[in-house]
């Protein structure tokens, strides 16, 4: 989706995205990711037109705050710049790859309708400094959470595991234990998956009282 942006629209070339935002650190739902394409800053007679991913948060639950903040919804937005690493986009990026499986890694949008944990964190920005372009610290956005990937968002590993187990037999369970990649981010998934080499972690959960098994040999809630 493009929005369009009439030519004279103000983007307010006195802030980029390292400007400090209202909210430093929320959680919220990310519902949406609009392109934006934005004019040639008038500034420099080079500059050429960007596109501007933003990305429209609901539901939100502000952590930290320069001032007040009672509003329901929150957006952000960031130049795309793929091929420049140390940038706004580069940080948020990278920043979800460490929690997403690798489908999810390359894909801004992968997390479109999920509870996210975002904060103003510090990194490695490139822009003109002094009359030439450098890296120099700066901010940006970054995921620190997300729900269904990081325990404190969503789920926990033995829920998670829990509700895999459920309706299957033990077999059909390992496929789809192995083949969710998205426990792999979830802290204890490596002693996890030993334990279930092992044969251990299902007699783990029939002893703990959460399963146990039909006459069909399903699992079930116990």
């Amino acid at each position: 989706m493009v929005d369009s942006v009439p030519t004279d629209f103000e983007w307010g070339w006195e802030t980029n995205d390292s400007f400090t935002p209202v909210i430093t650190e929320f959680k919220g739902v990310l519902g949406a990711i609009v392109t934006l394409q934005r004019p040639p800053n008038p500034l420099y007679p080079n500059s050429k037109a960007q596109m501007r991913l933003k990305y429209d948060f609901t539901d939100i639950e502000v952590i930290e705050s320069k001032e007040p903040y009672e509003f329901p919804i929150f957006s952000l937005e960031v130049t795309y710049t793929p091929k420049m690493t140390a940038s706004a986009f580069g940080a948020l990026v990278d920043s979800l790859g460490e929690i997403v499986p690798p489908e999810g890694r390359s894909n801004p949008r992968f997390v479109e309708g999920l509870r996210c944990h975002m904060k103003w964190s510090e990194t490695l920005l490139r822009g003109q400094q002094n009359d030439k372009w450098d890296d120099y610290p700066g901010f940006a956005w970054k995921f620190v959470g997300i729900e269904g990937y990081t325990a404190d968002e969503g789920p926990s590993l033995n829920e998670r595991v829990l509700e895999l187990m459920i309706g299957e037999t033990e077999t059909s369970f390992q496929q789809a234990y192995y083949g969710e990649t998205a426990l792999q981010t979830l802290a204890g998934y490596n002693e996890m998956t030993e334990k279930l080499a092992q044969g251990e972690l299902i007699k783990e959960f029939e002893e703990a009282g959460l399963i146990k098994r039909d006459e069909e040999n399903i699992f079930v809630s116990a």
